[in-house]
């Protein structure tokens, strides 16, 4: 990602920055009534490294540690094909807040990391979802301006 890209998102975001000379990071986290996964529920299986374009349909979770943004015209341009990708996750603060979560106009954004094959193991359904904040090389870039 570019300096510049890297500099535009950051600006945006209202729960980090600088006051007086000191950093600040306020990170957000579900209270445990609002998690409706318990342990066991889902299995996950690491399947490789892509880099897609996707739309954001769903950024209700964007801010919360991990994150969590849902995915419609997914699009992989690098990597092994995998079907259906419907969700870029991240358990690094530094993804969360990447885009408002009352979207008016769904954004296209690219994105490269880990993929995880997701099995519900309570419905037996199954998609993928890319994880970035693992590797230097992982990121998500809007494609226009918001």
């Amino acid at each position: 990602m570019s300096f510049e890209d890297f500099e535009k998102i950051e600006s945006r975001k209202a729960f980090q920055g600088m006051f007086m000379g000191t950093d600040y990071f306020i990170r957000f986290v579900k209270e445990w009534t609002e998690v409706n996964e318990r342990y066991g529920d889902m299995c996950y299986i690491n399947s490789g490294y892509a880099k897609i374009t996707a739309k954001i349909a769903d950024a209700t979770d964007s801010l919360f540690t991990p994150c969590t943004y849902k995915l419609k015209d997914v699009d992989v341009v690098g990597g092994q094909e995998f079907s259906p990708i419907t969700e870029i996750v991240s358990f690094r603060g530094r993804f969360c807040e990447e885009l408002p979560p009352n979207l008016r106009e769904p954004p296209t954004v690219e994105a490269q990391g880990k993929v995880e094959l997701v099995t519900d193991n309570k419905t037996g359904t199954n998609h993928y979802r890319l994880i970035i904040g693992g590797k230097p090389t992982d990121y998500m870039v809007v494609k226009f301006k918001i």
